[in-house]
C-alpha cells in the first residue's frame, strides 16, 4: 500500500527530529545542573515532594566523601588541606562512627577511641563527631527532632522543620494526628536537670500547646507561668482562655477527702483495724496467678493454711493512689496495650459519639464529668457536640488542680464554642455543689459523665449507695448519667490488664505508699520501705473483680506518728500479711440491673466496644420510681403491710399534676391536649375517665371507712366510681357501672379534684403514722387504693399504645437500639427447652392463695406484717397437682414464645389477601400490639420495626395463644397446649431456683419501659409479660369467658408482681393486655 508506506516514512522522520531536539535540550540541561552545583538534598522540598524524591533514591540526596579510620584519626591526607572546608561541612569517617555505634557503654567507646589513636600514633583519643553529623545533617536536610518519654524509655522522632504539633503526633501514630487535643511540652535539658516530669511541672517549666504550635529542636523556648498555691485556693483561678475557669469547691464540705487532714484518720483506722474480707477464692486465684512471679511465693514462705478460710485484713483507702504523681502514672497506664479499658472506651466514644450526644446532650445543656484524667476520651464527645452545633457548658471534676488546668486549658482553646468550668474536689463535694449551683437548663439536658469504670473502685453495695446518693442529691427528673462499666471478662484478660509486663500498674500502686507517708507527715521511706513490700494482683473470677494488695515480705513494725491520744501508733505486720488498697469490680448484665434498681435509676441505653469487653451505660432519673428509692420496700418486703407515703407519692407522679413546671408522666404528657376524649379501645371509656376514676374510687372508699363526707365536687363520685367492661363478643352485655355523662367535665377541673383527693390521702396516712397504726379496715382501704392505682396504670398504658397519637413519656430516654438507622442483625433467641417440673417424692398437692379475710380486719393488730390480697386470692388452700406433672410426662417451656416465633405461625395462617391472619373460625390471630401490616410493634415510644424486637415475648389474647398451640400440635403431631394455672404455679414454685444464679432481675415496675429479649435462662420470675393460663376464672360467679393470668409485665407494680398469690383475669378474646404465654407438652 503506497499511501501507508508514505505515512510510515513521515512518522520516522518526525521521530528523528524529536530525537535530535531531545539530545540538544538534554545537553543544555546537564550544563545547567553542573553550573548550578545544586544537589537534591539541598532543595527546599515539601513533605510530599520528599516522599516522591526518596522513591527515586537519587545519589545527590546523600553525601559523597568518606575518610578511612586512619586518615580520620591522624587528620593527615594529601588532599585534606584542599578539601578541609568541604570536610568540615560534609563530615568524615563512617567506618569509625559505625564501629563506635555498636558499642553500648561509654567505657567501651572511650577504650575504642584510645585504641584507634594508639594504632595511628595519636596522643589524644579519637572521639566521635556523630553529634555534629546529626546536627549539621538535620540542618542540611531541613529536619528537626523531638523526644517522647515514658516510665522506662526516651525516644527521638524526626520531623520536617516547620511541622506543627498534630503532624508531629502523626509521626508517632497516624491516629494521634487525627485525634490530636494538645501537646504537653518540656525541654529535654530541664527534664535531665530536674529528674522527673513531676519536678519539671513543679518548677513551672511545663507547657501545654495547641494545634498551631510549631515543633522545633528542643521545644518552644518560653515556658508558661505556674499557678501558686495561693492562686489554687482562690475561688476562681485565672486562665488564659476566656471560656475556662476553675472553681475550688472543697470548702463546700468540711469532711472533704480531698484534704490530707481529713484523709489521715481514715488511713490510720484502716491500717490498725482489720475490716476488709479476704475470701478463700482470693487465695486460690493468688496461688493460680502469682505462684511463678511473686517473690513471696517463690521464697517458699507460703504456708499450707493460706486460704483455708475467709479472714479479715487491713486496708488503705484507695484515694491515696490518686495524688499528682499517681495521676501521672495512671495516665501512663491508659497507654498500656494490655489495659483494654481505655482503648475500649475511646473506641465507643469515637464511633458512637454522635449517637451518644444526640441521646444525652441537648442544645444549651450541661455536661458534668466526675474525674477528668487526660481528656483523651472526652474529646470525642466534644467533637460530636461541636459537629451538632450545640451550645454546652462542660464541668470537669478532679482531685488535682494541676490535672484540671493541664487538661482543660488546651480543650478550651480547641473548642471555643464550649464553656469549660473545672471543679476542684471529691465526688462527695461535687454532689451538693451540683444540686445547689448547676441547675438543669430549662428545655435542655443535664448529664453526668463517669468514665474509666471508676464505679469498680466501690464494692457492689457501696456503688449502689453512692449511685443512690447521686440520684437523691444531684439529679432531677430527666437527668442522664453516662457511666463506663467493665464487663466480667476472663481472669486471664483482667489479670494482664492490672499486672502489665512493663510494671506500670505496679509503679502506680506502690506510689500509694509514698503518698501515705506524705499525708501522715513522714519522710520518704521512713514508714514504708518499698523493698519490703510487693504488689499483689489477683483477678478473682468468683467475685467478679480485680483485687490489689500490698504484701509484707518480712515481719516488720511500722510506726504512724502524732495521733491525738498517743505519740505514735505501732502496727506489727506479719510476714506475708496482705493490705488491701483497691478493688476493681466488674459487672455482668444482671448485676448492672440490680445496681440501677437499688439506686432508683432507669437503664436507658448501652453502647459496647467492638471486642465486647466493655460498656458505656446510660442511666436516667425518671419522673417516678417504683423500685430502689430509700424508703421503698425491698423486693422481699414489697408485698407486706400498708403502702407508705413515699410509695403513694411515686405512683401519684404517674397520674397527678404536681405543679405547673412538672406535670405527671403519663396522663398529662403522653396524650395530646385535644386527645383526652379519644377511645383507642372502643370497649373502654375515653382517657379522661381514668384521670378522674382513680382519685374518685380512693376518695369513696376512704369516706365510707371513716364515715366522712366526699371530696367536692361530690357529683364526681357518681360519674367516676366504676368503669365499663363489656363482653367483647357482644358489647351490649356489660356489668353495672357509673352513668356515662353526656359531656365529660373539663380536664383542668378533674386534675384539681385529683389533687384534693390525694391531699386527703396524705393527711390520713400522716394521722396513722404513715399507715403503721391504721386500723384493720383503714389499712385495707389504703392498700386497696394503692393497688387500684397500680392496676389502672397498666390499663391506661395498654390503651395508650393503641393510639396513633400517643406521645413518648416525658423525661424518659428512648432506647436507641429501637430506632437506630443501621440496626445490627438480630440473632434469634435461643430455642426454648422443655423442663420437667421436679415435684418432691410423695407430694401430690400444692398450696395456693393466702388467708386474708376482711371479717378479721376489725380485730387484726399485725397490719405491718400482714399480706393483703383481693378476694380471689383467699383462702390459703390445697390444689391437686396434675398426674402428668407428677409423672414428668407434662413438660413446660423454659421461656415465653417470642414475636419472631409467633410471626412464623401467623404467616402460615395467611390464606389470601382478603382473609388475612384468620383462623378456621375467622377469629383474628394478629396481635393487637402489631400494626395491620404486621411490620411494626406498638410501644410506649411509638412504632418499632418488628425485626428489631423479634426476641421480645409476644403479647396476645388467650384465644390467640391457644390457636398457636393447636397449629404447633398439628404440624408436629404432638400435644402442645397452654398450661393450667396449677401447672404454671408448680413451675413457679419448684423451678424458680433453677434460674436464679444467672437471671436478670424481674422486669417489673418500669425498670424498663419495654419488654426485654427473652433468654435461654429466662425462668419463671414475674415480669416482662403476664403469663396466660387456660384456667377459667370460676371461683366466683362468672361468665365462662375469663381466664386467669399470673405474674406481671414491665408496667406492673412490684407489690402486685411479687405477690405469688395475685390472680388477674381477662376475657379469653381480649387482645390488648401486656400478656404472653409459654406452652406445655403432654408426652
Amino acid at each position: 500500500d503506497p499511501v501507508l508506506d508514505l505515512e510510515i516514512i513521515h512518522n520516522e522522520l518526525r521521530l528523528k527530529d524529536c530525537e535530535l531536539l531531545t539530545k540538544h535540550y538534554e545537553s543544555k540541561g546537564k550544563e545547567w545542573v553542573v553550573k548550578q552545583k545544586k544537589d537534591a538534598r539541598e532543595g527546599n522540598w515539601t513533605s510530599k515532594e520528599i516522599e516522591v524524591i526518596n522513591s527515586f533514591q537519587l545519589i545527590t540526596a546523600k553525601h559523597l566523601c568518606n575518610l578511612s579510620e586512619r586518615d580520620y584519626a591522624r587528620k593527615k591526607n594529601k588532599w585534606l588541606v584542599k578539601i578541609k572546608t568541604w570536610i568540615d561541612e560534609n563530615h568524615p569517617s563512617g567506618t569509625f562512627e559505625n564501629a563506635l555505634s555498636q558499642l553500648e557503654t561509654d567505657e567501651e567507646k572511650n577504650e575504642y577511641g584510645a585504641k584507634i589513636a594508639a594504632a595511628n600514633e595519636i596522643a589524644s583519643p579519637t572521639i566521635s563527631v556523630l553529634p555534629k553529623i546529626i546536627t549539621i545533617g538535620y540542618s542540611a536536610l531541613r529536619l528537626c527532632y523531638f523526644f517522647t518519654c515514658g516510665p522506662q524509655e526516651l525516644r527521638c522522632w524526626t520531623i520536617r522543620q516547620g511541622a506543627k504539633a498534630p503532624q508531629a503526633a502523626g509521626v508517632i501514630h497516624t491516629d494521634f494526628e487525627k485525634g490530636f487535643i494538645m501537646a504537653e511540652i518540656m525541654k529535654y535539658d530541664d527534664l535531665i536537670e530536674l529528674g522527673s516530669e513531676v519536678a519539671v511541672k513543679a518548677a513551672g517549666k511545663y507547657m501545654m500547646k495547641g494545634r498551631e504550635t510549631v515543633i522545633g529542636d528542643g521545644g518552644p523556648e518560653n515556658s508558661l507561668p505556674r499557678e501558686t498555691q495561693q492562686h489554687k485556693r482562690q475561688k476562681v483561678a485565672a486562665t488564659s482562655a476566656t471560656n475556662l475557669k476553675i472553681l475550688d469547691i472543697r470548702d463546700s464540705s468540711q469532711n472533704s477527702l480531698a484534704s490530707a487532714t481529713n484523709l489521715a484518720p481514715l488511713i490510720v483506722s484502716a491500717l490498725t483495724t482489720k475490716t476488709k474480707l479476704f475470701p478463700t477464692s482470693s487465695a486460690r486465684f493468688d496461688r493460680l496467678q502469682n505462684a511463678k512471679t511473686s517473690p513471696y511465693h517463690l521464697s517458699g514462705a507460703l504456708n499450707d493454711d493460706y486460704g483455708r478460710e475467709d479472714i479479715k485484713i487491713r486496708s488503705i483507702p484507695t484515694l491515696v493512689l490518686y495524688d499528682d504523681e499517681g495521676l501521672e502514672i495512671y495516665d501512663q497506664i491508659t497507654y498500656v496495650d494490655e489495659y483494654y479499658l481505655t482503648n475500649a472506651e475511646m473506641q465507643i466514644l469515637k464511633d458512637e459519639g454522635d449517637e451518644i450526644v444526640n441521646a444525652c446532650v441537648g442544645d444549651g445543656g450541661v455536661l458534668i464529668e466526675l474525674g477528668v484524667g487526660s481528656m483523651r476520651k472526652t474529646k470525642y464527645l466534644l467533637d460530636a457536640i461541636v459537629k451538632q452545633k450545640k451550645r454546652v457548658t462542660y464541668y470537669a471534676l478532679d482531685l488535682s488542680a494541676q490535672s484540671l488546668s493541664s487538661s482543660l486549658e488546651p480543650l478550651a482553646f480547641n473548642y471555643p464554642t464550649v464553656s469549660f468550668i473545672g471543679l476542684l474536689g471529691t465526688y462527695d463535694d461535687s454532689l451538693s455543689y451540683i444540686h445547689t449551683n448547676i441547675p438543669r437548663p430549662r428545655g435542655s439536658t443535664r448529664t453526668l459523665l463517669w468514665l474509666g469504670s471508676s464505679i469498680g473502685n466501690y464494692t457492689r453495695e457501696e456503688a449502689a449507695t453512692f449511685m443512690n446518693s447521686v440520684v437523691t442529691t444531684a439529679m432531677e427528673s430527666g437527668d442522664n448519667f453516662l457511666c463506663g462499666i467493665d464487663r466480667q471478662n476472663t481472669p486471664e484478660i483482667v489479670k494482664l490488664a492490672y499486672d502489665d509486663p512493663k510494671g506500670v500498674t505496679r509503679a502506680f500502686v506502690m506510689n500509694g505508699l509514698k503518698h501515705v507517708e506524705k499525708i501522715l507527715g513522714t519522710t520518704k521511706g521512713s514508714l514504708f520501705n518499698e523493698n519490703l513490700f510487693e504488689y499483689v494482683s489477683i483477678a478473682n473470677g468468683d467475685e467478679g473483680r480485680h483485687e490489689a494488695y500490698y504484701r509484707s515480705l518480712t515481719a516488720q513494725t511500722i510506726k504512724i506518728p502524732s495521733t491525738p491520744s498517743t505519740e505514735y501508733v505501732s502496727i506489727a505486720l506479719e510476714k506475708g500479711e496482705l493490705i488491701n488498697i483497691e478493688y476493681s469490680v466488674k459487672y455482668n448484665p444482671p448485676e448492672v440491673q440490680k445496681l440501677v434498681n437499688k439506686a432508683g435509676l432507669y437503664w436507658a441505653n448501652q453502647w459496647t466496644d467492638k471486642t465486647r469487653r466493655y460498656d458505656l451505660q446510660c442511666f436516667q432519673k425518671t419522673p417516678f420510681s417504683l423500685v430502689g428509692l430509700p424508703g421503698l420496700p425491698q423486693e422481699e418486703e414489697q408485698c407486706v403491710g400498708v403502702p407508705n407515703l413515699l410509695e403513694f407519692d411515686e405512683i401519684f407522679k404517674v397520674w397527678q399534676k404536681l405543679n405547673k413546671k412538672n406535670r405527671d408522666t403519663i396522663s398529662l404528657t403522653m396524650i395530646p391536649k385535644d386527645g383526652y376524649l379519644e377511645k383507642p379501645i372502643s370497649l373502654r371509656h375515653p382517657f379522661i375517665f381514668y384521670v378522674g376514676h382513680l382519685p374518685a374510687f380512693m376518695d369513696i372508699q376512704i369516706s365510707r371507712c371513716l364515715k366522712e363526707s366526699l371530696t367536692e365536687p361530690v357529683k364526681y363520685s357518681e360519674i367516676f366510681e366504676r368503669g365499663i367492661d363489656p363482653d367483647v363478643d357482644n358489647p351490649t352485655i356489660c356489668h353495672p357501672h357509673s352513668k356515662v355523662p353526656d359531656e365529660w367535665p373539663p380536664l383542668s377541673e378533674i386534675a384539681d379534684y385529683a389533687e384534693k383527693c390525694k391531699a386527703r390521702l396524705r393527711r390520713v396516712l400522716k394521722s396513722c403514722g404513715d399507715g403503721k397504726t391504721a386500723s384493720g379496715l383503714l389499712a385495707r382501704i389504703l392498700w386497696m387504693a394503692y393497688e387500684h392505682y397500680a392496676m389502672h396504670l397498666e390499663t391506661f398504658l395498654y390503651m395508650l399504645v393503641q393510639s396513633p397519637r400517643m406521645l413518648p413519656p416525658k423525661d424518659v430516654q428512648i432506647p436507641m437500639n429501637l430506632f437506630r438507622r443501621n440496626p445490627s442483625t438480630v440473632v434469634p433467641a435461643p430455642s426454648a427447652f422443655l423442663l420437667k417440673i421436679p415435684i418432691p417424692t410423695g407430694k401430690n398437692h400444692i398450696f395456693v392463695g393466702h388467708n386474708d379475710s376482711e371479717h378479721k380486719d376489725a380485730t387484726r393488730v399485725d397490719n405491718n406484717s400482714h399480706v393483703f390480697g383481693w378476694d380471689n386470692e383467699h383462702p390459703h388452700r390445697q390444689e391437686r397437682i396434675p398426674d402428668g406433672v407428677i409423672s414428668g410426662k407434662t413438660k413446660i417451656q423454659s421461656r415465653q414464645v417470642t414475636i419472631g416465633e409467633y410471626r412464623v405461625f401467623l404467616e402460615s395462617q395467611q390464606k389470601n389477601e382478603t382473609n388475612c391472619f384468620r383462623d378456621v373460625n375467622n377469629a383474628n390471630l394478629k396481635p393487637a400490639s402489631w400494626t395491620d401490616d404486621c411490620k411494626h410493634v406498638k410501644t410506649a415510644f411509638g412504632l418499632v420495626e418488628i425485626d428489631r424486637v423479634s426476641n421480645w415475648p409476644v403479647y396476645v389474647s388467650g384465644m390467640q395463644a391457644a390457636a398457636y398451640a393447636a397449629e404447633i400440635s398439628a404440624r408436629e403431631g404432638k400435644q402442645w397446649r397452654v398450661p393450667t394455672e396449677i401447672e404454671l404455679q408448680c413451675a413457679r414454685t419448684f423451678l424458680a431456683g433453677l434460674f436464679l444464679a444467672n437471671n436478670m432481675p424481674s422486669n417489673v415496675g418500669f425498670i424498663s419501659w419495654i419488654p426485654r429479649d427473652v433468654g435461654e435462662n429466662e425462668g419463671f420470675l414475674p415480669g416482662n409479660g403476664w403469663e396466660i393460663t387456660s384456667t377459667e376464672m370460676v371461683e366466683h360467679a362468672g361468665d365462662g369467658k375469663h381466664d386467669v393470668v399470673l405474674g406481671g409485665s414491665w408496667a406492673t407494680a412490684p407489690r402486685i408482681a411479687f405477690r405469688s398469690t395475685f390472680r388477674n383475669w381477662y376475657q379469653r378474646v381480649y387482645p390488648f393486655v401486656f400478656s404472653g404465654f409459654r406452652l406445655v407438652l403432654d408426652e
